[in-house]
């Protein structure tokens, strides 16, 4: 009798893992990816962008109108992010305005290198943006950010990496260990900019936008 009761008790503890499982398999959120690899995955038929307004890909961001209400200039960068990536991956990064895509080039940058070094960023379809985001770089007057993705570019690519990706990868792989060494100095130095980014862009941003229209 009593080894009876006991399977019983392990059934129900069983089933009642099995409740669980299926409960935290249905409140977990879908995982994203960075914008522009969603985009890349999107438009080789990967992916599928998510337009109904029942299921976005995340909450929408906020308008640029409440943005320019935030005085924290970090805060405000991190929904400037926000708003430039949502916008690329939903819509397209070709329908960014100017400033959107300065914006954008920067906030990819940064993403990039500080999570796996510019060598995560030239590998991923954020290395198309390269050459483009240098002249970014220097109309923000970001001079350090500007210096040490030219010396990558320099390094990587003899100042003139592909904007076509499997195009970059050829060029990657024919470099040597002795440059990929020199290249893990600059992330380095990147991850140590004293160089306050985030403030260029709010500074440039604000000075260049006519009221709350960023085209």
């Amino acid at each position: 009798m009593s080894s009876t009761i006991y399977l019983l008790v392990i059934a129900l503890f069983v089933i009642a893992l099995l409740g669980l499982f299926v409960w935290f398999s249905r409140r977990r959120k879908p995982t994203i990816a960075p914008a522009h690899e969603l985009q890349a995955l999107i438009k080789a038929g990967k992916a599928v962008p998510v337009k109904s307004r029942h299921s976005p890909v995340w909450p929408a961001p906020l308008p640029w109108s409440e943005i320019n209400q935030i005085t924290d200039p970090y805060q405000r960068y991190l929904k400037m992010g926000e708003l430039v990536t949502y916008k690329a991956v939903n819509e397209g990064d070709a329908t960014l305005a100017p400033l959107e895509r300065l914006i954008y080039q920067v906030w990819v940058l940064e993403s990039e290198v500080n999570n796996g070094g510019f060598d995560q960023y030239f590998f991923n379809p954020s290395g198309d943006l390269a050459l483009d985001t240098l002249v970014g770089l220097t109309e923000i007057g970001a001079e350090e950010a500007h210096g040490l993705l030219r010396e990558a570019v320099a390094l990587m690519f003899e100042g003139a990496p592909a904007r076509q990706r499997e195009r970059r990868w050829e060029q990657m792989e024919a470099v040597d260990e002795t440059k990929r060494a020199e290249l893990e100095g600059l992330d380095t130095r990147f991850f140590a900019l004293q160089e306050p980014i985030y403030q260029l862009v709010v500074d440039y941003v604000t000075s260049h936008q006519a009221g709350d229209d960023v085209a």
